[in-house]
């Protein structure tokens, strides 16, 4: 176990001395999973449970300066959710564990506390956090518009414009403090009405709930974010053996017996028409816009150098990193339709698509770079 050097609540107060405390981490497998704290204590604390997360390749041989924060629950395992609002109380939902408890669910429950639903409050807290991003000097202020926010089920032909005035507001707080925004519009947020209504990003119908969110922002905030992105870590889904990766990215459910790598790469094909689609939009409505995408950078080598590794470190890298391939150059590469050709997947994609993906290639290209595999 991790020694731990201090516990404190949700708002920061510490309330358990360390020594008094006995802590028991409930061991997950995988990389920076969240553990479950249980706390209990000789004075009498108990029924206080948490999270942390722990470096990767963790040494339980040396000490790491940690801080756990803990909250009254149940003793039955909790989920806590990306959770959005605004004034009317609409909300978007997503599981952001990337190991699911035995009970967990997709709806909020009155008898559950969820930990992140207040998180860091940046919501009615932006303007003295905007401050202090001035005081350390930077320049630029990567975040998200909550899709869910704008168009709380997903499907509206109108967005809430409560939502909206708070985009407008905090972009004038950063513009003031000469921060510029960097904006995503799909940062693992969607609406969890499309996942119910439709299945997520396996319908197709989801394209032009996506176009009419990116348009409303692009028309609302064109003086004011110059730089976007479409899709956060949208190759995440590669690793499609994992429910929360292609729950997070596509908001897909799976049902038992399903050909899941085949949905993923559906899903992704519309993901990706629907981006080009919105890169062709803000380029219409001010070419100064520049609209990028953002990958999660996770390299594979070889282990050697002999050709079989090689061959497979190169045949790993294209599935993981194909989508840049799209949308950089307007193409599905031709080492993926050898793939889908040898998979015999049927995938839904038209003449019309071919031409929307050549006409939506991005003007930049984002990652963030987590490890390397090999």
């Amino acid at each position: 176990m991790a020694p731990v050097s201090v516990v404190r609540d949700m708002k920061g107060k510490e309330i358990l001395p360390l020594e008094k405390a006995d802590l028991s981490l409930l061991y997950s497998t995988g990389w920076r999973e969240p553990q479950k704290i249980a706390v209990k204590s000789a004075d009498g604390i108990t029924d206080l449970y948490g999270v942390m997360y722990t470096p990767f390749d963790m040494d339980s041989t040396r000490k790491y300066p940690l801080v756990v924060y803990v909250y009254p629950g149940p003793q039955e395992d909790q989920v806590p959710q990306a959770f959005s609002m605004d004034d009317n109380g609409n909300q978007g939902l997503y599981p952001f564990f990337a190991t699911l408890p035995s009970n967990y669910h997709y709806d909020m429950h009155d008898n559950y506390y969820y930990i992140n639903h207040n998180a860091v409050d940046f919501y009615h807290r932006y303007k003295e956090d905007i401050a202090l991003f001035k005081e350390m000097g930077f320049k630029c202020f990567r975040t998200s518009i909550s899709w869910a926010r704008i168009f709380p089920q997903g499907d509206e032909l109108e967005p809430n414009e409560e939502g909206l005035k708070f985009y407008d507001e905090m972009f004038d707080e950063l513009l003031k403090n000469d921060i510029q925004p960097v904006i995503t519009l799909s940062h693992f947020e969607m609406p969890y009405g499309l996942v119910k209504k439709y299945g997520g990003w396996r319908n197709r119908k989801l394209i032009d709930c996506f176009v009419r969110f990116a348009k409303v922002c692009f028309e609302r905030y064109q003086h004011k974010v110059k730089y976007w992105m479409t899709f956060n870590e949208i190759n995440n889904q590669a690793n499609y053996k994992a429910d929360v990766a292609v729950f997070t990215n596509s908001g897909i459910l799976f049902e038992e017996g399903e050909d899941r790598e085949a949905i993923v790469y559906q899903a992704a094909i519309y993901e990706l028409i629907a981006s080009a689609k919105a890169v062709k939009i803000a380029h219409e409505i001010n070419p100064e816009m520049m609209v990028g995408c953002m990958m999660a950078m996770t390299p594979i080598y070889p282990y050697s150098c002999n050709p079989d590794d090689m061959l497979k470190a190169v045949g790993a890298n294209h599935k993981r990193f194909w989508y840049l391939d799209v949308h950089a150059r307007g193409i599905i590469p031709g080492y993926m339709k050898s793939f889908f050709k040898r998979q015999g997947y049927d995938l839904d994609l038209t003449q019309e698509d071919l031409e929307v993906l050549k006409q939506g290639c991005v003007d930049y290209i984002g990652f963030s770079y987590y490890m390397s595999f090999a």
